[in-house]
């Protein structure tokens, strides 16, 4: 029966009216849960004296170019573990062209850009296929883990995060990081079962840790990057940076979780206003939420033109 309700799943899932019809749903729901929360406390944000600071946004700019150097180094590093005959400048641009992809309604475009882009230049598709399955799989596991870290720092956030599937998410990731040969079983029987020849080597464990910790100074700098962007508007105060950070991250592993939302639209803001509401004023979490997308989307275009001229 469980078979049977997996094959009905993937059919339903597999449909393209019903991938357009679930993703209309949510984020039509998440743009009147965020609508709500602007009408539910108007009177507040009307009575709000808002001022604009420019040095924070300066701030958050400057920091986004870390993260963004972080994010790529990972990749960089990932694909040179994996031994792809490319150059450290092909796998950055590479990156920067997909990159921009994962605005899009599916993540089909952001993945077959990218093993596209690698495979004009000679490098098996299930290499980079590879690549980008370490690259989520580690983002994902140091966000859990980050998530478990900041928790004793974050009073407010222990009791309104779910810990179950947090501390479930990160003993798989300690696990994989571990024992990355586990991963590379997992991945080479698939090749069987599809009739390609395995793969004979591909993350050990003193790279998959290395990674690890690359790509958790990738979701602190992005919290970094929300804190300034925050306190352009509002006077936000030092003491609830863990608090931002925290948000920034459990906000981040549920749009990994919303995949069927391009880059979890809607469905971040959402979780990004709950969390930020316990700190800030609804009116302005709401706010710095949407406006933290548009914030990013800006500045990963000005490096996609940079990237052009690598």
């Amino acid at each position: 029966m469980s078979i049977s309700i997996g094959k009905h799943g993937r059919a339903l899932f597999a449909s393209r009216r019903w991938r357009r019809v679930l993703l209309a749903g949510s984020t039509g729901l998440s743009l009147l849960l965020l609508l709500w929360g602007l009408v539910s406390r108007w009177d507040e944000l009307r009575s709000y004296q808002w001022q604009f600071n420019w040095l924070p946004l300066g701030l958050s700019g400057a920091t986004f170019s870390i993260s963004l150097s972080l994010a790529v180094l990972a990749w960089v590093l990932t694909m040179r573990t994996l031994s792809a005959a490319s150059t450290w400048r092909q796998d950055a641009k590479f990156f920067f062209y997909s990159w921009m992809a994962r605005r899009l309604p599916t993540p089909g475009p952001y993945l077959a850009s990218r093993v596209l882009l690698y495979e004009e230049i000679g490098v098996p598709k299930r290499l980079t296929s590879v690549g980008l399955l370490w690259e989520n799989v580690l983002l994902i596991a140091s966000g859990a883990l980050l998530t478990l870290l900041l928790l004793p720092m974050t009073p407010l956030v222990r009791n309104h995060v779910p810990r179950g599937p947090i501390l479930l998410a990160a003993a798989a990731s300690l696990l994989v990081v571990v024992q990355p040969s586990l991963l590379e079983r997992a991945v080479n029987w698939l090749l069987r079962q599809w009739g390609k020849a395995p793969l004979a080597s591909l993350v050990d464990q003193r790279a998959a840790a290395m990674l690890l910790a690359v790509y958790a100074l990738v979701w602190l700098t992005g919290g970094l990057i929300l804190f300034f962007l925050i306190r352009a508007i509002y006077p936000v105060e030092w003491s609830a940076l863990p608090l931002v950070l925290e948000s920034w991250v459990v906000s981040g592993l549920v749009a990994y979780l919303a995949f069927f939302a391009p880059a979890g639209l809607g469905v971040r803001e959402v979780a990004l206003a709950y969390l930020l509401a316990l700190a800030i004023p609804l009116p302005v979490a709401v706010i710095a939420g949407v406006l933290a997308r548009l914030w990013l989307m800006v500045n990963e275009l000005l490096w996609a033109l940079v990237a052009y001229k690598l």
